[in-house]
């Protein structure tokens, strides 16, 4: 029983009393006061009050809540959306917690599992998974077309442009230099972020990308190429071993030939370990690099043979074909 504190009536059930407020009690403003006397009614003011502040500062979820208040936190502006729901303390320690003890991952969406159960009903409906991702594309696009050059798009890109050049100077994000600068700065911290193995491994992806689209070689080394052709030695270009790329690996024989650009690699005769390579490369670390490379090669068998960019460049092809061959038989390459 529910009893109306202003005509102190008796009803049976939730709805009859709220019918009852709307109908008789004209002197309630507004539905959110209605609300409240009804909740206050049903579960005591003073134990609404301290839910309505718990649920405030996240002890609650709306779905956890011990009384059923839901519809005044609505009407008082008070409910949170989902994505707010999801990202308060409470929601993560029992429904994250609850789904990564149950499937191993904080998303249910991310689980195999389940996403092989919506890929089998998504395939039962539409004939087959694919068939579905392509009803979803055309549904998109045909959205899309029909939105494209409506008044409403273009007050969206009048919006979107009118904010950037607010906080960015400029109408295209993309094109400022404030974008360019926070880009960089993104990039930097991300790079910062990696340790040595990661950017090992990722400077062995790039360079196997770079490898299975023919490679990439400087014209010195492109000279040295030719020279190993008119000696008849075969060898590897761009080859990775170790997570390491080398210019040129011979064919047959443990020999390694890497062909040293004179800034890039820091020609002692031309810096000292405390300068700058391009303001930013420290000559020690530049040497250091490639003094631990060298000792992978050497460590698994492999001499390797250093030939400078001024070498090539001060020889003549003749002339680098001499150099090379006598490199080659110092590190024990048999003519």
């Amino acid at each position: 029983m529910v009893n109306c504190p202003i005509c102190e009536k008796n009803f049976k059930t939730r709805a009859s009393f709220s019918s009852h407020l709307t109908r008789i009690h004209e002197e309630i403003e507004t539905t959110v006061d209605k609300e409240k006397l009804l909740i206050d009614t049903l579960y005591g003011k003073t134990i609404v009050d301290n839910i309505i502040l718990d649920y405030i500062n996240e002890l609650y979820c709306i779905s956890s809540l011990p009384i059923d208040i839901s519809k005044y936190l609505t009407l008082s502006g008070i409910k949170r959306t989902s994505k707010q729901e999801r990202a308060t303390n409470r929601y993560k320690q029992k429904y994250v917690n609850s789904i990564f003890k149950k499937y191993g991952v904080n998303n249910i969406s991310q689980s195999s599992e389940i996403q092989r159960k919506k890929e089998e009903t998504y395939a039962k409906t539409h004939g087959s998974y694919k068939n579905y991702l392509d009803t979803c594309i055309l549904s998109m696009n045909a959205g899309y077309s029909g939105y494209i050059g409506t008044e409403k798009h273009k007050l969206t890109i009048k919006k979107q442009q009118n904010t950037c050049l607010l906080r960015y100077k400029n109408v295209n994000f993309g094109t400022g230099d404030l974008a360019k600068q926070k880009s960089k700065q993104t990039r930097k911290q991300t790079i910062d972020s990696w340790d040595y193995e990661e950017r090992l491994s990722r400077t062995e992806n790039a360079r196997a990308a770079v490898t299975s689209r023919g490679g990439y070689s400087s014209k010195p080394e492109k000279r040295v190429r030719k020279s190993l052709i008119e000696l008849d030695i075969e060898s590897e270009y761009n080859s990775m071993k170790w997570k390491y790329s080398w210019d040129l690996i011979l064919l047959n024989y443990n020999i390694i030939i890497e062909v040293q650009g004179d800034m890039w690699h820091a020609h002692p005769s031309l810096y000292k370990e405390t300068d700058f390579i391009m303001g930013k490369l420290l000559v020690k670390d530049i040497w250091n690099k490639d003094a631990k490379k060298r000792l992978i090669a050497e460590n698994n068998g492999y001499k390797v043979v250093e030939i400078w960019e001024h070498e090539i460049n001060k020889s003549s092809d003749n002339d680098l074909i001499i150099l090379l061959k006598n490199k080659l038989i110092e590190a024990g390459y048999e003519f």
